[in-house]
């Protein structure tokens, strides 16, 4: 089937957030939240894929008027704006989630926890700054900001908590590939780099690919009307179940070799300039 004929097929579009449907500075285009808008109109739904908990996806998807259920922790939730009902979830286990945070402290390797409503992370964390980055974002727009806290000497405020992501970040060459070895040797877990230097330890399962499925399956849509679109190595997962994938002209190799689409930068509004040529018109064209 030629892309031509899948872009008829569609019913559902799911973007990655960072470097696709953001810009480099984390804010979203008034062009993008409009084509966003008249896809809708035209009976195309688009929702948000990321690694990025579901409390850090919150403001983007009332900013873009998200009806569709979000995929957050690259697969590891699927919440419900507005009602923040979690729709599923695959949490990392209490006991792998203290070993892992306490061989970071052990070893002076930045690491966090992310909850669904919260976000614990290390004194002087790297990765703590995107969250407040977002905080920013999200107070420029009079939306609440996400709460971040420090962990306590014991790790006791995670307990009881569901964990969705163990985020790091590396400070020294070799921090990653440590907390990857770890995390390979603990048979429920496994390890991603949603971009270069960075390091997401999840429950085995859950990548985008297995997002994406679950939402399909959620809202009735056969996988191969879906149309996916990402830059990273992280979103190919779910450019390998979609029925249609689209890359960012600023993505990896990898990602562009195996889309069958591509558009343009996310500094070039991409998203909205596929959405505008490929799904609007083409619909109202019918």
């Amino acid at each position: 089937m030629t892309p031509e004929e899948k872009l008829s097929r569609i019913r559902l579009v799911v973007c990655d957030m960072d470097r696709t449907i953001l810009r480099t500075d984390k804010r979203i285009s008034r062009r993008t939240v409009r084509a966003v808008h008249a896809a809708r109109e035209c009976g195309v739904e688009v929702t948000l894929c990321s690694a990025r908990v579901f409390s850090m996806m919150e403001y983007y998807t009332h900013a873009l008027d998200i009806r569709a259920p979000a995929v957050s922790c690259n697969g590891a939730a699927i919440v419900e704006p507005g009602t923040r009902r979690v729709l599923y979830e695959n949490p990392v286990p209490e006991a792998d989630a203290l070993e892992i945070l306490r061989f970071c402290r052990e070893n002076g390797i930045d690491h966090g926890a992310l909850g669904l409503n919260h976000w614990w992370f290390c004194e002087g964390s790297v990765r703590a700054e995107g969250f407040t980055l977002y905080n920013e974002v999200a107070g420029e727009n009079r939306y609440p900001p996400m709460p971040l806290e420090l962990f306590d000497a014991e790790f006791r405020c995670i307990r009881g908590e569901s964990i969705h992501k163990i985020p790091i970040c590396e400070r020294t060459p070799g921090d990653c590939a440590r907390v990857a070895g770890l995390a390979a040797s603990r048979p429920g877990l496994i390890a991603f780099a949603p971009e270069p230097g960075y390091l997401d330890v999840v429950t085995a399962g859950n990548d985008k690919g297995a997002g994406v499925t679950r939402l399909a399956r959620l809202l009735d849509i056969p996988l191969e009307q879906v149309c996916v679109m990402g830059d990273f190595d992280n979103d190919l997962p779910m450019f390998a179940v979609a029925g249609l994938s689209v890359a960012m002209e600023n993505g990896t190799q990898r990602v562009k070799s195996a889309a069958d689409l591509c558009t343009g930068t996310n500094d070039g509004d991409g998203v909205a300039e596929f959405l505008e040529q490929n799904i609007s018109r083409k619909i109202w064209s019918r």
